[in-house]
């Protein structure tokens, strides 16, 4: 009676690590299957320190994934706020996956691509600047680390990214047959360091929920240094997910 409930958790697991352990602002190592489609929306409140702003700003997030095969998918993703927006176009190569047992696993991906910045006039402003990135992922029984480092270019400006994020699976403390979906507390550490001094480091602390084929997340990110001439006060992300 062992095999069919191990089969059930397996089946269970394997739908989740499509999109597992991929906390709300950070990159995650995870891949979706070869011909699967994953589709992920992200909506943020900010609000920004200063009596000459005023006001919260509404933007959002599409991140669209394709595996083209196990080990590779194509990701699109599209920033955007009531004037600007930037599109990025990147592929992510699986360099290995080592299943540490039925439920464990340890895996690390680099990505590469363009991203294209625009305004509500313009959709490509000619001014587009790479990106490249490692990161890793593990998950070890109800806990999942992730550890992310990318580079980016942007108005003659490097950029480097160091993130790290913690996810805890508060139920069910086990997998099983009728298992329909798991909870999670995540925390991130996100910061951005520029050869022009303007750096940030960010907290973010959220909540997820992850069924077989969609998740629903919340976070909310609060500032520990801020170097930039627009300074978040705080901001709220609400995210959904699904998979084709």
């Amino acid at each position: 009676m062992r095999y069919p409930l191990t089969i059930a958790c397996l089946i269970f697991f394997a739908a989740l690590t499509v999109s597992a352990q991929e906390p709300a602002y950070m990159e995650a190592a995870t891949h979706p299957g070869k011909n699967q489609f994953y589709a992920r929306t992200l909506s943020y409140v900010s609000e920004y320190e200063g009596d000459t702003l005023g006001n919260n700003e509404v933007s959002g997030k599409l991140k669209l994934v394709y595996g083209l095969r196990s080990n590779l998918a194509a990701l699109l993703d599209v920033y955007f706020t009531d004037d600007i927006h930037e599109t990025s176009c990147r592929l992510k190569y699986r360099l290995f996956k080592n299943d540490l047992g039925p439920l464990n696993t340890w895996m690390a991906s680099v990505y590469a691509g363009v991203a294209f910045p625009g305004n509500s006039h313009v959709v490509f402003d000619n001014d587009e600047h790479p990106i490249m990135g490692l990161v890793s992922t593990a998950i070890l029984n109800r806990h999942g680390l992730n550890g992310q480092m990318q580079w980016s270019e942007s108005d003659e400006t490097n950029i480097i990214s160091i993130n790290a994020s913690y996810l805890y699976r508060i139920a069910p403390s086990a997998y099983s047959s009728d298992t329909k979906g798991a909870w999670y507390v995540m925390i991130e550490s996100l910061n951005d360091i520029s050869d022009d001094s303007q750096n940030r480091s960010d907290a973010a602390l959220g909540i997820l929920y992850e069924a077989q084929r969609w998740a629903a997340e919340a976070s909310l990110k609060l500032p520990l240094k801020q170097d930039w001439p627009i300074e978040t006060d705080h901001e709220i992300a609400l995210g959904l997910r699904y998979l084709f």
